[in-house]
């Protein structure tokens, strides 16, 4: 297993990293919902939109770097 995390590519690893991040910003948003605290709704949000916004903003710089 820690072969195969080693050999991946930067590429695949920020993309997994957003994949988790995805998946832990759904309680955040969840849980603060509930509790109508602003700042986890908030922070939930951000967490999201970092983790949607990763793959589009990566293909643009790989565009424009070649």
């Amino acid at each position: 297993m820690e072969n195969f995390i080693i050999k991946m590519s930067s590429k695949m690893k920020v993309q997994t990293l957003a994949g988790v991040v995805a998946l832990l910003s759904m309680p955040v948003l969840y849980i603060g919902g509930i509790s109508e605290s602003v700042i986890l709704e908030v922070l939930g949000f951000l967490m999201l939109a970092f983790a949607m916004l990763t793959t589009p903003t990566m293909k643009l710089l790989m565009k424009k770097s070649q």
